[in-house]
């Protein structure tokens, strides 16, 4: 504790002597011994006058404890002496703030005392107590054994370093009994603890896998994978269905599909646009060939139901 002397009392008025430390290292919530002045202190009171000493208490070790915000982790600092940080304040401190402490914690502490307790220095704080972070579990996925439906490229570079943005390879043609793709479940999350030995709750993963469509099937016993029943073209509808067509349906054959080659029977809805072709060796039935290099070339039986131009080319191999 210091002492401070003045004319008036708590220390206000003219200061006659000090703050002047008195006595250090107490380390007692109650001081009773008897106690005097220093002399450096006592000779500049003044005689024959009325002198007011104020005593102040005060702790060179200032101890604080930092919580991370998750409460997984506990952080232990001191300041100014920390010859005043004895084991049984840290444990008073641990105890009132409810937190468990790690087993080898103390002697994290000690070793943090030793090695950083150099007035002056610029110290750290160090971590007493560690819990655990939850983990999330993971959602199911799909692994595709053939090219992603939907998954379109941009486009296919062609000579002189060009990119052609009509070969887009849009629908994708799988033969019968293909493996088309195999569902990973979802895993389970892994629970956390906080510092006060509390538990943190995690996410289970969920299932987000599609379902069996037409003319796809999948093995007795083993729902997590998915075949082909037929020859076709692999269609992803709105209700999370993979079905295969047999009968490919298009509105219009532009930038968003790119060029068509298909080996079943195709009906465009809408028109082939100037510049794009359609290939198929089965059937197929368009409402307009547009003129300027569009193409529609066809197997056995080709419907045209409109053709705009005379530079569109039709085709019926058979």
């Amino acid at each position: 504790f210091e002492v401070l002397a003045s004319t008036s009392p708590a220390g206000a008025g003219n200061v006659l002597a000090g703050p002047t430390t008195v006595v250090t290292g107490i380390d007692a919530a109650a001081f009773t011994t008897d106690w005097a002045l220093p002399t450096s202190f006592f000779n500049l009171l003044r005689e024959s006058a009325t002198n007011y000493v104020t005593t102040k208490v005060y702790d060179h070790c200032r101890m604080t404890i930092f919580i991370t915000k998750n409460r997984t982790r506990a952080y232990l600092l001191l300041d100014e002496d920390f010859t005043g940080a004895t084991d049984e304040r840290i444990q008073q401190l641990v105890k009132g703030s409810n937190i468990v402490m790690d087993d080898d914690a103390r002697g994290r502490i000690r070793t943090y005392i030793t090695s950083a307790g150099k007035d002056g220095d610029e110290r750290g704080a160090v971590c007493i107590s560690s819990g655990l972070d939850p983990v999330d579990g993971k959602d199911s996925f799909n692994e595709w054994n053939v090219d992603e439906p939907g998954a379109a490229t941009v486009g296919k570079e062609v000579e002189g370093g060009r990119v052609d943005y009509r070969e887009r390879h849009t629908y994708v043609h799988v033969d019968e009994g293909a493996h088309i793709l195999t569902i990973h479940p979802p895993t389970k999350g892994t629970p956390g603890r906080d510092i006060n030995g509390k538990p943190i709750p995690c996410r289970d993963g969920e299932w987000k896998r599609p379902l069996n469509g037409d003319n796809v099937r999948s093995p007795e016993g083993d729902n997590l994978k998915m075949f082909a029943e037929v020859e076709g073209i692999i269609e992803l509808t709105p209700d999370n269905r993979v079905h295969v067509r047999r009968f490919l349906k298009v509105k219009d054959v532009d930038f968003s599909t790119g060029n068509i080659a298909y080996e079943g029977d195709i009906n465009v809805e809408g028109a082939v646009n100037q510049g794009f072709r359609v290939d198929t060796n089965g059937k197929g039935s368009v409402s307009v060939v547009q003129d300027v290099n569009a193409a529609f070339v066809g197997g056995v039986n080709v419907m045209i139901h409109g053709l705009v131009g005379g530079d569109a080319e039709i085709v019926a191999r058979g």
